[in-house]
């Protein structure tokens, strides 16, 4: 369906959310996962499904495509042209000789790195519990002017490498086997960059960019998935906090606007405070101008504030390029006072 002549609402908290020239790539949110294997000590490691335009299978290999092409668009996602073993897991223990050793789980697991075509980039591993390479058509790889840089965050699994080979087997030295996520590397207001969900491994613990990783982009920032003023409004309404102040707390916030009305110093580093009705726009933080309390008894009734004038202020932005929304709330307060012990 065009998005021509839909509103932001249309789309908003749908799962899905076009990216690309002309919305030539789709994306949808995971609805579901498919256990490929369980490594010791910790947890099986999973394969999400997509909601629609997804493979899916209950063999053992991820089938998952979570990307679905528009037809009238050129191919954004190309097959790879080869796999390299990354890391292999027996559960046996049994080496060529039949020496035994300790096994990693009650499956064996093969963790496989898609070779891109040229021009296109990789945004995942693959996991199989079979020595075989994966068939090319269960992964996709990006093309490179849809990806964007990304970085590793967080630890997913990490297994220590002991007793014989036998049982693992890497293309890297190392002491132990770290499964970490991956996340965009520009994750600002402006920063384009979409997690596809993926994770990176190694033995050595290099970085997801040395391995030609990469994280989607959404290329035109369309905004198409933020929601509208209004359901923002019923997001904050939902959602909101509710503050609660100690029942002797003194310095009660109020609202900007009557912070100003009643005194607001506005100070410049280097010459006497002034009135006025806001600081100086644009720019940047860089410490010249800030707020302060008026001298006398304004400063000593200011301070109190007036907590019937309070207000909820809220900025709302989008993040992740634009499949998140960021909601920061906060009330204003004309002097924090001095900590109660």
């Amino acid at each position: 369906m065009s998005r021509k002549g839909l509103k932001f609402s249309w789309w908003f908290v749908r799962g899905r959310i076009c990216v690309g020239g002309e919305g030539e790539l789709e994306l949808a949110v995971v609805t579901a996962f498919e256990k490929i294997c369980t490594l010791s000590p910790v947890s099986a490691l999973r394969n999400p499904t997509a909601a629609r335009s997804t493979a899916t299978s209950s063999s053992p290999r991820p089938r998952s495509r979570p990307l679905a092409l528009s037809p009238e668009a050129p191919t954004p996602l190309r097959t790879p042209l080869d796999y390299e073993i990354v890391c292999a897991f027996r559960a046996n223990g049994i080496g060529g000789d039949g020496t035994l050793c300790r096994g990693y789980g009650r499956s064996d697991a093969y963790f496989w790195l898609p070779v891109p075509p040229e021009g296109n980039r990789t945004v995942g591993f693959t996991v199989t519990t079979d020595a075989d390479k994966p068939s090319l058509k269960e992964v996709a790889c990006a093309r490179a002017d849809l990806t964007d840089e990304c970085e590793q965050h967080g630890s997913l699994l990490r297994l220590e490498l002991i007793g014989p080979s036998a049982c693992w087997s890497s293309t890297s030295p190392g002491a132990a086997f770290l499964v970490r996520g991956v996340r965009p590397l520009d994750r600002g207001m402006r920063g384009r960059g979409i997690g596809a969900g993926t994770f990176c491994c190694s033995v050595d613990g290099c970085p997801p960019s040395e391995q030609g990783l990469a994280c989607l982009k959404n290329v035109e920032f369309d905004l198409w998935a933020m929601p509208t003023l209004e359901q923002a409004h019923e997001l904050i309404r939902h959602y909101g906090p509710t503050v609660f102040f100690h029942p002797k707390e003194v310095y009660l916030p109020s609202s900007v606007s009557w912070y100003f009305k009643n005194g607001a110093a506005l100070c410049k580093k280097g010459e006497d405070a002034s009135e006025g009705s806001n600081l100086p726009g644009g720019g940047c933080n860089d410490g010249e101008h800030w707020i302060g309390v008026p001298d006398g008894k304004s400063g000593h009734d200011i301070i109190y504030s007036d907590i019937g004038s309070v207000e909820l202020y809220a900025h709302v932005k989008q993040a992740m390029g634009g499949t998140c929304t960021d909601v920061a709330m906060w009330v204003f307060c004309p002097f924090n006072g001095p900590t109660r012990f």
